[in-house]
């Protein structure tokens, strides 16, 4: 904090502002680049005023990840030389983005699984919930309709025990609407029950069993991870994973046999 103070105050007088410096806002990160000042030895970067960071010379940028979207950031950072002392400064508001928007993942062979796999496209939106704290909600698009898949329950929402495959709630019509596009068999669930779920800005999980017959039971994964690709689009990778009784009857994705699917964000 006293080293902060002091970068604070030798900002007050004026210091000259670090040529060709730029912060860019993205989504839940930003990013810094500067040119290298003659005589430093050292970068040191700050978040909100915490230390994050502390750059060798010759390294003249740096990405902040895992921040929330949407939120004001102040990102401070000085030049200083061998023996600590300030050669340069610079303090700069930003603004993060969010995830929100579509993505859609194509279909490019000629599996479809009967043509319920033509695409994939999912709707993405930030939530801030007050007690959990903030996550995208992901609605799947399948006949043109949204469905929200994650969180399937409103947090903190109490549903215990196994939900029967004809509930007509709408998280019962969403996990129906949902089970058919990865369901290679004729087979439905007799019923299904959520077990469990994880949280983050970027990143959420959810895992459900179900069972059909009451006999033969099948554990899934489902894994969100947002990115932004070499292009700088924004990119939704969704992994599923499971047990054996899972990755029979599965649709995995029909170009490289993997469980992945690559959704790109829907420009324009």
């Amino acid at each position: 904090m006293k080293r902060l103070a002091i970068l604070t105050l030798v900002a007050l007088f004026c210091l000259p502002v670090w040529a060709q410096t730029t912060l860019e806002a993205h989504p839940c990160a930003i990013t810094l680049a500067w040119d290298a000042i003659e005589g430093a030895s050292f970068y040191d970067i700050y978040l909100d005023d915490a230390f994050v960071v502390r750059l060798s010379d010759g390294e003249t940028a740096w990405r902040i990840d895992g921040l929330e979207g949407w939120r004001d950031y102040k990102v401070s950072w000085a030049a200083r030389d061998v023996d600590n002392k300030d050669l340069d400064v610079h303090i700069e508001n930003v603004t993060t983005e969010g995830w929100d928007g579509e993505y859609v993942w194509v279909n490019t062979s000629d599996d479809d699984n009967d043509g319920r796999m033509k695409e994939l496209r999912m709707k993405v939106r930030t939530i801030d919930d007050p007690v959990y704290g903030q996550y995208p909600e992901i609605s799947i698009v399948t006949g043109g309709v949204p469905y929200r898949f994650f969180p399937i329950f409103d947090l903190g929402q109490e549903v215990a025990g196994w939900i029967d495959w004809d509930s007509d709630t709408d998280y019962g019509e969403c996990y129906r609407q949902c089970a058919a596009l990865i369901n290679t068999m004729d087979i439905n669930p007799s019923d299904w029950k959520l077990d469990r779920v994880e949280i983050s800005p970027s990143r959420v999980y959810m895992a459900v069993t179900s069972r059909a017959m009451i006999v033969f039971q099948a554990h899934t994964d489902s894994t969100f991870e947002f990115y932004e690709n070499g292009e700088g689009r924004r990119c939704l990778r969704y992994t599923m994973g499971g047990d054996d009784v899972f990755r029979m009857v599965a649709f995995m994705n029909p170009v490289d046999g993997s469980p992945v699917y690559v959704l790109e964000e829907v420009l324009g």
